[in-house]
């Protein structure tokens, strides 16, 4: 009987320990249309009282995203934060192939996906310069649409 009380002492009341993450969506365009690719980051804004860990989404075709936090977390923890993007990078060196018994490089074709991603402006690329923020609330409706303008 001692262990099983010792036991629910231990567990708790079923409250969840650590940050409270909740859901996160939105969109991404570039002067009005669909951002193609690239991963949306939510850091926690410790000048606005959030610390904790950083929340990613990767930015489909549409322009659309879904947040992830680590480990099993939806979402973004909630709380005030500073949002920016990253964005492929086109590889541009050139791939070896052989070509009638011969190598010779191949440098990427111009349709590749990444070279159909919009220049993002620098400053969109780093939380300290972009000017985007969102503020994640518990139970809400955590939708937020990014507009990049050039």
């Amino acid at each position: 009987m001692f262990a099983c009380l010792s036991l629910l002492a231990l567990v708790g009341c079923g409250k969840a320990v650590g940050p409270e993450f909740a859901p996160v969506t939105g969109r991404v365009t570039i002067n009005g249309q669909p951002l193609a690719a690239g991963t949306i980051h939510f850091v926690p804004d410790e000048s606005q009282g959030s610390s904790g860990p950083m929340s990613t989404g990767v930015v489909q075709a549409d322009g659309g995203f879904s947040l992830r936090g680590p480990g099993i977390h939806v979402g973004a923890m909630v709380g005030n934060h500073r949002v920016y993007l990253t964005v492929p990078v086109q590889d541009l060196t050139p791939t070896p192939v052989v070509i009638d018994g011969e190598v010779v490089l191949k440098n990427p074709a111009p349709g590749d996906a990444a070279s159909t991603v919009p220049q993002v402006p620098r400053r969109y690329l780093q939380a300290e310069t972009s000017g985007w923020t969102a503020s994640v609330v518990a139970g809400g409706a955590n939708e937020f649409d990014f507009d990049i303008a050039k």
